[in-house]
């Protein structure tokens, strides 16, 4: 039998809502205009079961829509034929990387593009009638990075795979969720970054060896642009600018004045000339500490470096003022205090590229990462694991400038990464997994939830 641990590990990362209920608690209180009362209401959830029955558990790290279709990929996924019980191991013979949900609410299964190959972290993007493009990695990873990975690149139409193709070679890649970018369209195709990192060699911390990659598919060719730079870049992300060109928001370190900041939040942009220089559009650590370092034997000098980082950047566009970006603060050392958090805050980028911050969203344990999407041009909406709790998922809804607590939904569930999409019509789709409840039930299985949220003036 497959242990449940393992399962809660890694084959179910997504801590969102498994809600069975009629509507969250608390609705928060919210001014628009006037006093407008919103809510945070359960719709339904589901089992995530195919059309032929069989029942699915998804990583879904990467999840997006077309039109109502909504696809979801990731790298552990396990299928359970029809019927199966909780002593029954999963279909060994069912190699899939995600599910298609279809305008009717019908799940389908997403075949690996190519059978043989272990398809790793794949990201998915609309390509509108198209489909969906889909990159994807092979290659034998270590903690955190791989030192060698082939970059692949396919189209699919929802039935079957087109133009598959090898796109780069990839080394000393951080290419896992949360450290590569998301897959977004362009106008020009699709891109993707990730960041180079070679520690292990000789002066590692030169131009040669750390920076940000780009990929982005031009008419039939990929282009692949590296942008080179001093220190460690670590999670990045993409917004596409609409003038031929993608902006590159990810965290980082630098040095200055004889002391490290940092991670801070650096922007850059590339459009077909190349990349502009870097630059810190974000840093949340105005104390710095002072700790000794070992300056040349029997003597010791001290060195300042920042107390506060920022981690996980996430955007949401486009947005009336701009791309909302949020992120996670924390404090260097923390993880070794149970009773500390980070903080979820979030800002503005307005096109000229610089970063309105706007505040802090909520408190979320060490570890935890929020979703951040986008209802409508004027609202988003954050879903946070509420404090501690492994039963309660608390949302938040950002309005103009201003942030407003929904309230709180039960919701037990076992790890703290949380995505989801927002459908046409502002339905909002979370996916997340729990285990079987009785030996007629398979070992586990994950659950699309579906949300709204609901405001009095909407109903007036």
């Amino acid at each position: 039998m497959m242990d449940r641990r393992y399962l809660c590990a890694t084959a179910l990362p997504l801590a969102a809502a498994i809600t069975i209920g009629a509507a969250a608690s608390e609705p928060g209180r919210l001014a628009n205009g006037g006093a407008d009362a919103c809510e945070l209401i359960t719709l339904s959830s589901k089992r995530m079961t195919l059309h032929d029955g069989a029942t699915v558990v998804l990583d879904a790290r990467s999840i997006a829509t077309n039109g109502p279709a909504v696809m979801m990929v990731g790298s552990l996924v396990h299928v359970w034929q029809a019927g199966a019980g909780d002593d029954t191991p999963p279909a060994a013979d069912r190699r899939i990387i995600g599910v298609l949900r279809d305008s009717s609410g019908v799940l389908w299964p997403v075949p690996a593009p190519v059978s043989g190959i272990e398809a790793l972290h794949p990201h998915v993007a609309s390509a509108g009638a198209a489909g969906w493009h889909v990159v994807l990695v092979t290659g034998k990873e270590r903690v955190m990075e791989f030192d060698s990975a082939d970059v692949w690149y396919g189209l699919f139409d929802g039935r079957t795979w087109r133009h598959f193709q090898h796109v780069t070679r990839a080394e000393s890649a951080r290419l896992l969720p949360g450290w590569g970018s998301h897959l977004i369209a362009t106008p020009e195709g699709p891109a993707f970054a990730y960041s180079l990192n070679r520690r292990f060699v000789r002066e590692s911390n030169t131009p040669e060896n750390r920076g940000l990659v780009l990929l982005q598919r031009r008419e039939t060719r990929w282009v692949v642009d590296t942008l080179r730079t001093w220190d460690a870049a670590w999670a990045v992300h993409l917004i596409a600018d609409g003038a031929g060109g993608v902006r590159a928001v990810y965290t980082g370190e630098y040095w200055a004045n004889g002391r490290s900041h940092g991670p801070v939040l650096f922007m850059t942009r590339h459009d077909p000339s190349g990349w502009s220089d870097p630059r810190v559009v974000l840093d949340v650590s105005p104390e710095y500490l002072a700790a000794p370092i070992p300056v040349e034997p029997g003597s010791t000098g001290t060195v300042t470096s920042s107390p506060r980082y920022v981690a996980a950047p996430m955007l949401v566009e486009p947005w009336s003022a701009g791309t909302i970006v949020s992120w996670i603060t924390g404090r260097r050392g923390m993880d070794l205090d149970f009773s500390a958090h980070e903080d979820t805050e979030w800002g503005i980028v307005s096109t000229d590229g610089t970063v309105r911050r706007l505040g802090r969203v909520a408190s979320a344990e060490i570890g935890d990462r929020p979703a951040a999407l986008q209802l409508d041009a004027h609202r988003a909406v954050w879903f946070i694991r509420n404090g501690d709790s492994r039963q309660e998922l608390r949302a938040f809804l950002a309005v103009d400038s201003t942030v407003h607590d929904l309230g709180t939904a039960r919701v037990p569930f076992d790890n703290f990464v949380t995505h989801g999409a927002v459908l046409p019509d502002g339905r909002i789709l979370i996916v997340t997994g729990g285990l079987g409840r009785t030996p007629s039930e398979p070992l586990a299985s994950s659950y699309l939830t579906e949300f709204a949220v609901r405001c009095t003036s909407e109903r007036d």
